[in-house]
């Protein structure tokens, strides 16, 4: 968040814009998000609503403004995101595994 505030606030997000064209900016963000695009278009496909359904609606929105800065912004939250979810998520699973070789083994 603080590299996106600090970003406007000097101007590199303007300075980006004039310095990269708006199909290679627009490119960037595509393929960036591609693995998460990829899962939305699969959930509507099934009639699904996940967590990154209404952050892909932005990215779409903001690309069709022409602030592709502002989506590629948004892209790199929700790959952060899909990290800290996949870390965290593993980190609990071999927790709980390292927990259950800890009780006691029960004789039938």
């Amino acid at each position: 968040m603080f590299v996106a505030v600090v970003g406007e606030w000097l101007g590199l997000f303007r300075a980006v814009t004039h310095w990269a064209p708006w199909p290679v900016g627009v490119a960037l963000v595509l393929v960036a998000g591609y693995p998460v695009f990829r899962n939305v278009v699969r959930a509507a496909w099934q009639r699904q609503v996940i967590s990154h359904t209404l952050m892909t609606l932005g990215v779409l929105a903001a690309l069709a403004v022409g602030q592709w800065p502002t989506a590629a912004v948004v892209v790199l939250f929700m790959r952060v995101g899909d990290y800290a979810e996949r870390f965290t998520a593993e980190r609990t699973r071999r927790a709980v595994q390292n927990l259950a070789a800890l009780a006691p083994r029960r004789r039938a």
